[in-house]
């Protein structure tokens, strides 16, 4: 789509392509429900926590079923460290080329899940590197969760061959875990099978009136990934406000600090001028704890308070704030320099495809 390029997918927008791939995105904003999207695949395990369609958090675990792999003769052919972990957890050691038995194999894949369900109902990890990224708060109770990935297909009983890794084992664990746990099990059409199929692409223009260019060389800019700040609106706004922007920098991928994003603000209706001034307060306040270097680029707001926030901001920072967008997490946009004697900026958002 022209120049629309996402050039890296670290474990953070992996895990949003997931859940949006496994249509776990578009299933909780039909039904207005509450989600889990847990997505297995060879190394890792990547879980997306989704309310009315929104996505609220993410996290990525080393759970996989190729962190062991052997041969037809049962003996190991590879032993990543984290699955060296867990059979140390369970009391074993193995190396590659040692033969390894099916009862410690289930063990291991039972052990796997046991540790997948903990780790969503907040307990600690039972060892420092469980988590690539970090992990979510307890959940509350959910309406349902999918599975998604390579190990779904197992988990689903679409697939029962054997590939000499823990596959069948970890997809039968990891159903029977979520069972005897009473999670609702939903069926997920997609699974590995989805894909992006492409890009959709729209323009649009923004009044000058209640957006925030700081600079005349503030714009144009390109290319900005989006991320969603999931704001609390029950008081206090600016305490909440801080506390969710510092929650989606901390979670930024490793692969995209140092490119240049944009953070997004969903927002109630009607907001009002004090609310915005809050709103502000807590933006602020939480951009100011870290470096230049991290900070966005620019801020979206769905609401017309881009003015009343891009004001109360300190002005060296020169962050463009503009509003009336509404935009999701795997958006990409283009902001256009003001059109002189017009007073509106031109802007394009880029939105992944999926098939269905």
């Amino acid at each position: 789509a022209g120049r629309f390029v996402c050039a890296t997918a670290g474990p953070r927008l992996e895990t949003i392509l997931a859940a949006h791939g496994s249509g776990a995105v578009a299933r909780s904003r039909e039904e207005g429900s509450t989600l889990l999207n847990v997505d297995l695949g060879g190394g890792t395990t990547k879980v997306s926590h989704i309310i009315k369609g929104k996505i609220q958090e993410t996290t990525a675990l080393n759970i996989g079923a190729r962190l062991i792999a052997y041969d037809k003769n049962g003996r190991l052919v590879r032993l990543e460290k984290s699955g060296d972990r867990f059979l140390r957890d369970l009391g074993y050691k193995a190396r590659v080329g040692e033969k390894i038995e099916k009862a410690i194999l289930e063990r291991l894949g039972s052990r796997m899940a046991s540790v997948l369900f903990d780790m969503l109902a907040g307990e600690p990890p039972p060892w420092s590197d469980l988590f690539i990224t970090p992990p979510m708060n307890g959940l509350p109770n959910v309406d349902g969760i999918l599975f998604s990935g390579g190990v779904a297909e197992y988990i689903y009983k679409r697939e029962d061959t054997a590939f000499g890794d823990l596959g069948p084992l970890l997809g039968k664990a990891v159903r029977e875990e979520a069972e005897k746990r009473g999670y609702r099990i939903l069926d997920s059409s997609e699974g590995i099978r989805a894909t992006v199929i492409g890009a959709s692409q729209y323009s649009i223009q923004l009044s000058g009136e209640t957006i925030f260019v700081p600079r005349p060389d503030s714009l144009p800019l390109r290319n900005l990934r989006t991320f969603v700040v999931q704001v609390s609106w029950d008081a206090p706004i600016a305490e909440r406000t801080a506390g969710a922007v510092r929650n989606t920098l901390t979670g930024l991928d490793p692969e995209v600090r140092g490119m240049p994003f944009a953070l997004v603000f969903s927002s109630p209706p009607f907001l009002g001028y004090g609310a915005a001034q809050e709103l502000a307060q807590g933006i602020r306040g939480a951009l100011l704890t870290v470096p230049p270097a991290d900070r966005p680029r620019m801020l979206v707001f769905e609401q017309n308070v881009g003015r009343v926030v891009g004001e109360m901001l300190p002005q060296e920072w020169s962050i463009p704030c503009v509003d009336e967008i509404s935009l999701s997490e795997l958006d990409f946009i283009d902001v256009g320099a003001v059109v002189e004697g017009e007073g509106y900026v031109p802007v394009v958002v880029k939105s992944l495809a999926f098939g269905m």
